[in-house]
């Protein structure tokens, strides 16, 4: 099948409209497909249909390895047009430079070393303490309130982390946790690896103590 062919029948599938039997392994291909053509935001696009435990280890690791890749080459391209506008502007508008206070002392937040390979890094770890304090006593604004003074930033930082660039509401938020939804929900919104996968995973699975 030809580069048009295949990208065509890669398009209908993520719009929904493949109706056959699509296994794993043939949207792994798939995805490396696009990795060649440099079809880096489809092949991102693609993975929340590959379920946890569905290929073999080795091609799990060569699936790992290929979205990172794919997701360090479309951050990179999306950082050129970012900046091609920021240029765009800086040359009509003057710039305000916002001077940060201080982080975290070293050592004092349990979260802040979190590895994640998605590029939305910081916005994991927040949702991760969010949820971390949400296992322990199911209040969602107790947990926000631990997690800001973790990271050292306002209440409305980790708010908007959770609702506005995530779940789109808080209720939605909380509602997802309560039924077992957000895993999942987390995994196909911010296209998680399986390493990262398995950080949430573990976590939110596991009996924490109170």
């Amino acid at each position: 099948m030809n580069e048009s062919s295949q990208k065509r029948q890669i398009q209908r599938f993520l719009r929904g409209h493949d109706k056959r039997d699509i296994d794993a392994f043939c949207i792994y291909q798939w995805i490396e497909r696009c990795h060649i053509q440099e079809w880096w935001r489809m092949a991102i696009e693609l993975s929340p249909h590959i379920t946890p435990g569905a290929l073999q280890t080795d091609y799990q690791k060569r699936l790992d390895f290929i979205l990172r890749d794919c997701r360090n080459k479309e951050d990179e391209q999306r950082r050129d047009r970012w900046d091609q506008q920021e240029s765009s502007l800086n040359a009509r508008y003057p710039i305000r430079k916002i001077i940060r206070g201080p982080g975290s002392p070293s050592g004092s937040n349990p979260f802040g070393t979190l590895q994640f390979d998605n590029d939305a890094k910081q916005t994991l770890r927040e949702i991760y303490s969010v949820l971390y304090y949400m296992q322990k006593n199911n209040d969602f604004v107790d947990a926000v309130r631990r997690t800001k003074d973790n990271f050292n930033i306002t209440y409305q930082a980790v708010d908007d982390k959770c609702a506005r660039r995530f779940a789109g509401t808080v209720d939605v938020f909380q509602r997802w946790y309560v039924t077992g939804e957000v895993l999942q929900k987390l995994r196909n919104h911010f296209h998680l690896s399986h390493h990262d996968y398995e950080i949430f995973k573990e976590m939110l699975t596991r009996k924490l103590s109170r």
